[in-house]
């Protein structure tokens, strides 16, 4: 086995996405017309020489036509988290009598500078467990690492009194075991003893006290794909990869008067009408940007058709249809966060699939539109709307 790569990759990909509504599966959107997961196991590849990947009975099948390509070199195989194994623990467990020997441990939704990985193949040299640990300035939700007297790691404490935090270090899911069988022996054990669902946590922490561990100290950009929100995050990180280009593919038909500001991605038979304004965005596939329209720091999903709007620092899912002059506001005048622990100032709306928002209604910043939801016209609409509701309060005088 190579020392620049580990012998086995185990990727979590088994979350059910309940966070993300009112998007569907957070592992196939699609970034520069790829989906999500399989951007992540391209780049896994570089690290691994086998990769494992846990899903559930809802993804599996959708993560296996997105990764064919790569299943096919028999790099990468798809393991089903059996049946009433939930959390972490569970999807690790269930890749007992799969993987032997080492193996590192990653979340399918977040996204970090992987070159930090060879901080953990130069300490698993002394280690048999190797964690990642990012410093955080206020309180994060998350497992705090615990040191002792000699700064010695001891133990992950997950979630403590914010008063009370162990230290400032919070331990990311990028966790290297050098023997897959003892982690999955004590797994067992935790399972067995029942209680919360942080088998997985309890496993860790008696291999930190039973084996040499280390953690490497990572002090660059990560993003976890958890809420709706989170995929203006990605799709900016995602442009910026595109190094200030205008990507186009093919079947694309543009119109007179037209500018876009880079990095834009317009994907395969987008068509963008006269006098329009594209900006930091990426326009999903067979999508229409009508004339006199702007788009501004959002995601535009496939078939998702614009007449006259402005959409600002939003998601748009795919089959949606709005109608001239709606916009999405973005901004509040008290400059507060838009959103609660969303980090995001600037934000528009959040708009689930096949929904219809009427003309000249307006979306206030940070409104969450679930699926098949029609708003009728004139309306203005802030919060959160359920799935399948019709939103017609204004008075329409019928002249005929």
């Amino acid at each position: 086995m190579s020392s620049s790569v580990f012998q086995n990759i185990l990727v979590l990909a088994g979350g059910k996405s309940r966070r993300f509504w009112p998007l569907g599966d957070k592992l196939l959107v699609k970034f520069l017309g790829k989906e999500f997961i399989t951007h992540q196991i391209s780049s896994y590849l570089r690290w691994g020489e086998k990769i494992y990947i846990v899903a559930n009975e809802k993804n599996i099948e959708a993560i296996r036509r997105s990764l064919f390509s790569f299943m096919s070199s028999g790099r990468v195989e798809i393991i089903l988290q059996r049946k009433g194994w939930k959390g972490q623990g569970g999807a690790v467990l269930s890749s007992q009598g799969y993987i032997k020997g080492e193996v590192l441990i990653l979340n399918a939704d977040d996204v970090f500078n992987l070159s930090y990985l060879k901080a953990v193949l130069k300490l698993k040299k002394k280690n048999k467990c190797v964690l990642f640990a990012k410093k955080v300035e206020s309180y994060f939700p998350g497992g705090y690492l615990v040191f002792d007297k000699k700064n010695r790691l001891i133990e992950i404490k997950e979630k403590p009194d914010p008063q009370n935090v162990p230290s400032q270090w919070v331990r990311l899911v990028a966790d290297y075991f050098s023997d897959f069988s003892l982690l999955s022996s004590f797994l067992e054990e935790e399972k067995n003893k029942g209680g919360e669902e942080d088998w997985y946590e309890r496993a860790i922490n008696r291999v930190i006290k039973t084996q040499n561990s280390e953690f490497v100290r990572y002090n660059d950009y990560w993003y976890s794909l958890k809420y709706p929100w989170d995929v203006l995050k990605l799709n900016s990180f995602y442009l910026n990869s595109l190094a200030d280009r205008v990507v186009i593919e093919k079947g694309v038909k543009i119109g007179k008067f037209v500018k876009m500001v880079p990095p834009v991605y317009i994907a395969k038979d987008v068509i963008v009408g006269d006098n329009v304004l594209i900006r930091g965005s990426s326009i999903g596939e067979g999508s229409l940007i009508g004339a006199f329209s702007e788009v501004a720091r959002s995601f535009i999903a496939d078939k998702v058709f614009l007449h006259r709007n402005y959409v600002g620092d939003s998601v748009l899912d795919s089959g949606i249809l709005m109608g001239a002059g709606a916009v999405t506001a973005n901004f509040r005048f008290d400059e507060k966060e838009v959103v609660k622990g969303s980090d995001l100032v600037k934000m528009g709306a959040v708009v689930g699939r096949l929904s219809k928002i009427g003309v000249n209604s307006t979306l206030l910043p940070g409104t969450i539109v679930g699926k098949k939801v029609w708003i009728g016209p004139g309306e203005v609409v802030g919060g959160k709307i359920e799935d399948k509701q019709f939103i017609f309060r204004k008075k329409v005088r019928d002249l005929r």
